[in-house]
């Protein structure tokens, strides 16, 4: 897929639609489903339907929380699929993307369910500092697939 053709929703669906190999070793896989899971719950949040639309590679209506998660849930994925899902003679070119994933998918969930006044906030208001105050709640159904992740 073209980034400056097609939308962030079209990625989305191609993202979550690749099926998972029947000879994918169980660690890939509980690492994958959990992680299409979340990223189709995310997509759905009603914070992302402004930017749903726009191209892959096009501006942001809206830089919130919710986008940060979808964008950082998204790459996390591209990693993963960047290995091969038996797990067997992983190159080092494999092994890199694997460790990557699995380190980003810890952390996505402890963003997701941090209570606390939030490190997911800080990282957005220092990165955008019109979003002071705006952030939105992720949702009984995002935070029980982030729970899902290991």
């Amino acid at each position: 897929m073209d980034p400056r053709l097609h939308t962030r929703a079209e990625f989305t669906a191609q993202m979550i639609t690749q099926p998972t190999s029947l000879n994918a070793a169980p660690e890939w896989a509980k690492l994958a489903e959990p992680l299409k899971t979340l990223l189709d719950k995310v997509t759905h949040h009603p914070a992302m339907a402004d930017n749903l639309q726009q191209t892959y590679s096009g501006l942001t209506n809206s830089r919130t929380n919710i986008f940060f998660m979808w964008q950082f849930i998204g790459w996390t994925l591209c990693h993963l699929y960047q290995v091969n899902p038996t797990l067997e003679n992983l190159s080092r070119g494999e092994d890199k993307p694997w460790r990557k994933a699995k380190g980003r998918a810890s952390y996505a969930k402890m963003l997701i369910l941090d209570d606390t006044p939030g490190k997911l906030d800080m990282m957005i208001e220092a990165m955008y500092p019109e979003q002071k105050g705006l952030h939105h709640e992720f949702g009984e159904d995002i935070l029980e697939a982030a729970k899902g992740l290991d």
